[in-house]
């Protein structure tokens, strides 16, 4: 679904049948230190509870490091403000993938449409919630936290267009 500097995220089904968005760490630092980071990352996700916030659901640390969040189907703000394509990939007349790629890319023998652009009441609703959620952070949080990284591609939207700030 994405890849940043230290991590790449996956869509993924759990056996429950639950969506969920994995994020599996890119080892950058040695062993050692990357291990105490995910560690004290976890703790820190524990503690955080807010309807702005991107639910944690869990982790694993078999052949890898990789945080498991609750996926939530509109993607980021990012891409529903810049100009991306919802690019379906048809493989036969009941199996299809779909993927989000920038404007100017070129693909030929595949459906695409854009998104539709945001409503500015949504739009506010957006806002509304990215600062109810960092005010949880860096107000009311058991454990004060920073969002020092906040940005577009870290604001992603639920069912209902609702704002959750991705921390991790």
């Amino acid at each position: 679904m994405g890849k940043g500097g230290h991590s790449e995220v996956y869509k993924g089904l759990l056996d429950q049948g639950q969506l969920v968005a994995v994020k599996r760490l890119i080892q950058s630092n040695s062993g050692e230190q990357l291990i105490t980071e995910f560690l004290m990352e976890i703790g820190m996700l524990c503690q955080i509870s807010h309807p702005n916030i991107a639910r944690f659901v869990g982790f694993c640390s078999s052949n890898g490091l990789y945080l498991v969040f609750h996926f939530l189907e509109h993607g980021s703000l990012e891409s529903r403000l810049h100009g991306n394509i919802v690019i379906v990939i048809l493989f036969s007349s009941n199996v299809h993938i779909l993927i989000q790629a920038k404007e100017d890319t070129n693909f030929t023998h595949f459906s695409d449409r854009k998104f539709p652009t945001l409503k500015w009441m949504i739009r506010y609703r957006i806002a509304v919630g990215t600062a109810r959620g960092l005010d949880y952070l860096h107000s009311n949080c058991q454990r004060r936290i920073i969002h020092r990284d906040i940005k577009a591609s870290n604001i992603l939207l639920g069912s209902s267009f609702e704002a959750q700030a991705c921390i991790s």
